[in-house]
């Protein structure tokens, strides 16, 4: 005789669940929820009680967030107090008793960058007489979540003034070629770090190369690098000044470099150089700007033959 039987899920409302007492975590990217240290349940007729096992069930949200992977809820930083349950699975069913509120606390930078859980690349700067903050290139991203802050919206920079003072200009200490200080600070309601927390750390400013800081300059009085032919000497009058600054990245004439051009004559169609010395940070370094004369083109109506 065979007789048809189906065993039922065993619900978990009444299982003991003791959980991890925590009251707070500090966020690093990862779903924060307490630990179960414990799950029993008893069965009719058993005498020791049954522990549940991992495979017996989930942990998910409770109340405002009932039923929510962790993953979905538990990971930023939340001062509203948080709960998880235990929501059966495989042989159970049912939900058992949650755990108590905790909170998720906004991370220090600084400390959340010493422990790994964020990592900040720094890149060299090359000198540049104009330098400002958003040439100083950084990047924090965060381990576990693989998420780059945003800067600004999410930190800003901070660099050290004459007087030893951090400052959000880039003073002209700051510029010079060497190692500067930098702190990397995480702006106030930004979301998982707390506000005004930082990370100090440097940056360096590299020598550029001259010839790559003047390949696109600009020369008075030779659009895109051509003068056309008037028969008259367009050598330049004033060499301080003939080559556009904004041009080059914002170097200066007698500060950055100089012309060693003689007086020449620049008249007949042609190429012609002007040969340039590196001064202070350029110095030992030279480049050349080379500028056309082109043809002038004849107008046939205005040639007379006799």
């Amino acid at each position: 005789l065979k007789v048809p039987f189906t065993i039922n899920q065993a619900s978990i409302a009444d299982a003991n669940v003791k959980w991890e007492d925590v009251g707070a975590f500090v966020y690093d990217g990862t779903a924060k929820y307490p630990k179960v240290l414990s799950a029993t349940i008893k069965f009719d007729g058993v005498d020791q009680p049954y522990t549940l096992t991992a495979d017996d069930y989930q942990i998910v949200g409770a109340e405002s967030n009932a039923g929510l992977d962790v993953e979905d809820f538990s990971i930023n930083a939340s001062a509203t107090p948080l709960k998880v349950k235990l929501l059966g699975t495989g042989n159970f069913t049912g939900e058992a008793t949650a755990s108590k509120g905790y909170t998720i606390d906004r991370a220090d930078l600084g400390e959340a960058v010493e422990k790994g859980d964020v990592t900040v690349t720094v890149d060299q700067v090359e000198y540049n007489r104009d330098l400002e903050a958003a040439d100083i290139k950084t990047k924090l991203v965060e381990t576990a979540t693989e998420k780059e802050l945003n800067r600004p919206d999410d930190y800003y920079i901070l660099v050290k003034d004459a007087d030893g003072n951090w400052s959000s200009t880039i003073t002209d200490e700051a510029k010079t070629i060497g190692v500067h200080d930098l702190r990397l600070v995480a702006k106030t309601g930004s979301g998982n770090y707390v506000g005004e927390s930082y990370y100090d750390t440097t940056y360096e400013v590299v020598a550029s190369s001259l010839s790559t800081a003047v390949k696109n300059a600009k020369v008075k009085e030779f659009g895109k690098g051509e003068s056309t032919y008037t028969g008259v000497n367009q050598f330049p009058e004033d060499l301080k000044t003939v080559i556009d600054s904004s041009s080059i990245g914002g170097l200066k004439y007698g500060l950055d470099y100089e012309i060693t051009n003689a007086k020449e004559e620049w008249v007949n169609v042609g190429e012609y150089t002007l040969n340039l010395k590196g001064l202070n940070e350029y110095e030992g370094q030279t480049a050349t700007v080379t500028v056309k004369i082109t043809p002038k083109a004849l107008n046939l109506a205005d040639i007379k033959v006799e």
